[in-house]
């Protein structure tokens, strides 16, 4: 089905309209580092239990969480992997059975 020309015009118009919203973000992004509006100076940054809140003077917030990651011992990194255990021993195991019998 096919739109008329008064659909095409309106639908041109807003994908027009939505690429220059995009130009305009990626402008500033650009030229400041962010997508925000805001500047460094209207932020007031605070740390909170479950991590920094930046709050906005327009009124807006935005929270970044930052997680410690501490390795208690070297094994800790195997531990992260073995899940794939579960995956990798079946497999040779049949790897093996089919080309070894």
């Amino acid at each position: 089905m096919d739109a008329s020309a008064e659909e095409a015009a309106v639908f041109d118009e807003w994908v027009r309209s939505r690429w220059r919203e995009k130009d305009v973000l990626m402008e500033r992004y650009h030229t400041t580092g962010t997508f925000e509006t805001h500047t460094r100076k209207d932020i007031r940054e605070t740390e909170t239990a479950t991590g920094k809140e930046k709050i906005f003077l327009s009124g807006t917030t935005s929270r970044t969480y930052e997680l410690p990651i501490v390795l208690h011992s070297k094994w800790d990194i195997l531990d992260a992997f073995s899940c794939l255990a579960a995956i990798i021993i079946p497999m040779s195991v049949w790897y093996l059975w089919k080309h070894l019998v």
